[in-house]
């Protein structure tokens, strides 16, 4: 079989606009229960999951169902929808507004 042609891709490179997020603290032990109500009240739900070694909660979003670990923080979007952060994603993009 002949190979299909390649078509070329157009890019461009963007920088995302300056936006303000509500982001929780890390996933503790302590607060939990406070980041499940949270969750809870903007419509969207998460389960509390045993006190094992490394998944707190799993959180229901936009894009499925996600474990959130110990330490991830839980990200409340422009559009109002929940996602779980990585330390390392919190990281390297944001700062205190």
């Amino acid at each position: 079989h002949p190979r299909p042609r390649r078509m070329p891709v157009t890019t461009a490179t963007y920088r995302s606009l300056p936006v303000e997020i509500e982001i929780s603290d890390p996933i503790d032990r302590d607060n939990r229960d406070a980041i499940l109500a949270w969750i809870d009240a903007g419509g969207y739900g998460a389960i509390s999951l045993p006190d094992g070694p490394v998944a707190a909660m799993v959180v229901y979003t936009d894009s499925g169902h996600h474990d959130a670990q110990w330490g991830d923080r839980i990200a409340k979007g422009t559009l109002g929808e929940f996602y779980v952060m990585k330390p390392a994603v919190f990281d390297a993009k944001y700062e205190p507004a």
